[in-house]
């Protein structure tokens, strides 16, 4: 299995572009039109009123097309899949799915890295204390898992003086370590990159790709399919990780998350 683990915002979102605000006013008739369109995807109107109408528009109207395409020949040409590592995977499963159905990307997208379910619990619920209860407790276990995983990748790969700025040290961004938990968990996984805005490289050893001009161009394609192309893995994660630690979380947390997420992706 290859897969592209993808941000969004300065891939295949530049922040320059805020076209969406310019058609809010259309959302009505767009939701509509979106429900004709992708009825497989339940009610548009759910998810502008989860706020994200924004979301709508911006995926419509903000969404770079080449680099649209570029992705999509990347996928088509290596065959790889989608793994969200975006901060828009914190929206609800089933929306991102939908949202990408608007670039006929939705067929590629088999998961994301670990987040928090269920981040905004709703007052009217009448499960709503138990739940609340439950997001809060596996709010500060990720919080202390995350802390001891950082200390972890910090053994494995120490932090190093910055080659520009001497005063700011690099180290494995957390980004990263979710897409090295990720992988640790999926020995399928022969060959992926990430396509990403922030750079990621430190930690995954030749399999990131930066978006440095705010949008995937034809240049990160290139990079893209370069590495995809090679089949190094599986990726296991360092020894140092792999702990009773690293168990007990699984165990606890990550076992809820998976069960989940089966019921919107397809099985890889």
């Amino acid at each position: 299995m290859k897969v592209v683990f993808l941000d969004i915002d300065g891939v295949l979102q530049p922040h320059a572009n805020k076209n969406r605000f310019q058609h809010i006013n259309e959302i009505d008739a767009i939701v509509g039109d979106l429900n004709e369109k992708f009825p497989q995807y339940a009610d548009w109107q759910q998810f502008t009123e989860k706020a994200g109408q924004y979301d709508i528009t911006a995926v419509m109207y903000d969404w770079d097309q080449g680099a649209v395409d570029r992705l999509r020949h990347v996928l088509d040409t290596t065959g790889a899949k989608i793994v969200l590592s975006t901060d828009w995977r914190y929206k609800d499963t089933p929306m991102m799915k939908a949202l990408f159905a608007l670039h006929g990307l939705d067929k590629y997208l088999v998961g994301s890295t670990y987040f928090i379910k269920d981040y905004n619990v709703g007052y009217g619920d009448d499960d709503y204390k138990e739940r609340y209860e439950r997001v809060e407790k596996n709010r500060a276990a990720y919080r202390q898992f995350k802390a001891y995983m950082q200390k972890c990748f910090d053994e494995a790969y120490p932090p190093k003086e910055d080659e520009e700025y001497s005063w700011k040290l690099i180290q494995v961004d957390e980004r990263a370590i979710e897409i090295r938990e990720y992988l640790d968990r999926h020995p399928e996984v022969t060959s992926y990159i990430t396509i990403d805005d922030r750079d990621l490289s430190y930690g995954l050893d030749g399999h990131a790709v930066v978006t440095r001009r705010d949008v995937f161009l034809p240049e990160n394609e290139a990079e893209a399919l370069s590495i995809l192309m090679k089949a190094d893995g599986p990726y296991p994660l360092p020894e140092q990780c792999r702990t009773p630690v690293l168990d007990q979380w699984r165990t606890d947390w990550l076992a809820d998350f998976e069960r989940q997420e089966a019921d919107c992706y397809p099985k890889a």
